[in-house]
């Protein structure tokens, strides 16, 4: 269960991630409006107070660590709030330096990932449509690299069927519907809980999956 698809050296390999420029440098311009702030704080928020339910499901079919790994990845969010710029690529990397930062694991690792190839993508289409065009860049790029599919139980059973959404309500939508699925899979293909027996796993739904539908579904509101 959660990210761990491979080794976390391998992820980290992958993750072209500008680390060595400085903040200041990298992202000027206007600030993150007051709206969206509001937002990301409030998905934030809402990511933290799951934390004790992500734990105890991957205790039980994963390595532990990934209720404490998503909060503070929220912590660390919700304090660089204020340094956010209001360009949607810039943003995105801002987002992912912030996380590459803070959360451990191939978690953090891949969603570092998805957020660099999302700012990316958003760049080279000029900005067009950047919810569900990025969303989709950020999804094939943790595919890609981490090697889940549907089904694997991770992550991506949230992610990849939310890539049909036409809108940020779509996407939730489809993550969440896509995060419960998990808790019907016996078998997963990726992370510790691919070498649990199929009754172990009954009834647990994927950590990482339910996280990042939280997410989406806080922004939506």
């Amino acid at each position: 269960m959660t990210a761990a698809y491979t080794t976390e050296s391998k992820l980290q390999a992958c993750c072209l991630i500008p680390l060595d420029l400085p903040e200041e440098e990298k992202f000027e311009g206007e600030k993150l409006g007051a709206d969206l702030k509001a937002k990301i704080n409030a998905a934030m928020t809402a990511l933290a107070a799951i934390e004790p339910d992500l734990t105890a499901w991957d205790q039980k079919a994963g390595d532990g660590d990934c209720g404490t790994t998503f909060a503070k990845g929220a912590a660390a969010i919700q304090a660089d709030l204020d340094s956010y710029p209001a360009d949607p690529a810039q943003l995105c990397l801002a987002v992912s330096r912030t996380i590459s930062h803070s959360m451990g694991g191939s978690s953090g690792v891949l969603l570092a990932m998805f957020f660099n190839a999302a700012g990316a993508d958003i760049k080279g289409n000029g900005g067009a449509d950047p919810v569900t065009t990025g969303f989709r860049a950020g999804v094939k790029s943790v595919m890609h690299y981490g090697g889940a599919t549907v089904g694997s139980c991770t992550m991506v059973d949230a992610l990849a069927p939310a890539m049909e959404g036409a809108d940020i309500a779509g996407i939730a939508s489809l993550a969440r519907k896509g995060a419960e699925s998990t808790k019907d899979l016996r078998t997963a293909t990726h992370g510790r809980s691919q070498y649990l027996a199929g009754t172990d796993l009954a009834g647990i739904p994927d950590p990482g999956a339910i996280a990042v539908a939280t997410i989406l579904e806080a922004l939506a509101k």
